[in-house]
This record gives structure tokens, C-alpha cells and sequence, in this order.
């Protein structure tokens, strides 16, 4: 059976705007090259990065298998999902990303901060908060047109708490790496919420339904 169009458009936005933001953080990384923490902390960098691959790969390959897909395709995309948040930790932490989200980070020097603060009044900007806006808006209108449940939207709801929990692992252990005082924080919460509710609307948009 053809995927609706709903579907389709739905994940040519989500592939999009995955590009947007890779792209961005790529610049900010280039630009930035915030490498103190890497240096100083190559150990806590490399587990930091570790941990936020296998957050969301290990939760992929669970629920991939749970809803009877073949252990092969499932553990294609956790590897996928795996290597994805890897990199994506990466280039957070070299553009700066990882410090301005732990608000409390011990480890920067005045210079930094002052870079730091270039990326922070970049993103408060009205054309980047408008696009943001913008593209939100059209994903979660195309999910809810589209109404893909899968196996059943309390299971989804069920995967969706999973995933994010999973997700505020890494945050936690950032925020202690870099000297935080209060490691249960609010980049925790929106980690949750992010990959909860980014988990449920893949879902209505058609993104894990592999026939489409």
C-alpha cells in the first residue's frame, strides 16, 4: 500500500530539517572550535559521547524488536541511531552547544563565554526562533493529518516515556562532568520532553512505518 502523501511530506521535512540543524551546529563547531572540555576531559568527552549514542540506539533496537521486526533491520537502524547521536554530541561540544546547556559549567574561561554568548544571540534571534516555529508547526499539522498509531498510540505513548527517560541519562552525567551543582536540571527535563514528544509525533507522521 502507496504511503499517503501527508507521510511522505512529513518525512521529507523531518530528513530536512536533521540537515538544518547538523549544518548549523557544523558552522557553530568550525567557527567556535570549543575544545577545552575535550582536551581537558578526553575520557568524560568520549563516554559523554558514548552515552548519547546508546541512549537513543539501545531504546531503537528494543522497540524495533518488540514490534516484531527482524533482529537485521532493527539493528541496522540502532547502529544508525547509535552513530547519529555520536556525532551529533561531537559537534555540540565543539560548537559550544553541551556548555551553554549546562548553565553552570565550571570549565570556561572569559573567551569562551564570549563566544558563547555570539551563538546564544544568534539562536534568540527572531528569523531563527520563526523558523523553528515555523517548521514545528508544519511537522505536528502533517502528523496529525496523517494519524500513523502504529501498534496502538497507548504503546507509542508507553515507547515515547522510554525514549526520553532514556535521553535525560546523558544530561545528567554532563551537567556532573563539568561541575554543575545541580545536575538534575532543566536541560534534563527538556531532553525528556524533546525525544518524548519528537518520539510520538515520528510516529503519527509515518516516520517508523517501513512499508511507507
Amino acid at each position: 500500500m502507496e504511503a499517503p502523501l501527508t507521510a511522505k511530506v512529513f518525512k521529507v521535512g523531518i530528513v530536512l530539517s536533521k540537515l538544518v540543524v547538523i549544518v548549523l551546529l557544523l558552522i557553530y563547531a568550525y567557527r567556535n572550535l570549543y575544545t577545552s572540555f575535550v582536551v581537558s576531559n578526553p575520557a568524560a568527552f568520549l563516554s559523554e559521547s558514548i552515552m548519547y549514542g546508546g541512549a537513543t540506539g539501545i531504546p531503537v533496537l528494543i522497540i524495533l524488536l518488540i514490534r516484531g521486526n527482524g533482529l537485521g533491520i532493527s539493528s541496522t537502524w540502532a547502529l544508525t541511531a547509535f552513530m547519529t547521536f555520536f556525532f551529533l554530541n561531537v559537534i555540540m561540544e565543539l560548537s559550544g552547544q553541551n556548555a551553554l546547556n549546562q548553565s553552570g559549567d565550571t570549565t570556561l574561561t572569559s573567551d569562551q563565554q564570549k563566544q558563547l554568548q555570539q551563538v546564544t544571540n544568534l539562536e534568540q534571534g527572531n528569523v531563527f526562533k520563526g523558523s523553528v516555529l515555523l517548521l514545528g508547526l508544519v511537522l505536528v499539522t502533517m502528523a496529525l493529518l496523517n494519524q500513523d498509531t502504529g501498534p496502538g498510540i497507548r504503546y507509542v505513548i508507553f515507547e515515547s516515556f522510554i525514549i526520553g527517560l532514556a535521553a535525560t541519562v546523558p544530561s545528567f552525567f554532563q551537567a556532573k562532568d563539568r561541575g554543575v551543582d545541580k545536575p538534575f536540571n532543566r536541560t534534563m527535563i527538556f531532553h525528556f520532553l524533546l525525544f518524548a514528544i519528537g518520539h510520538l509525533i515520528f510516529q503519527l507522521g509515518g516516520f517508523y512505518t517501513l512499508k511507507n
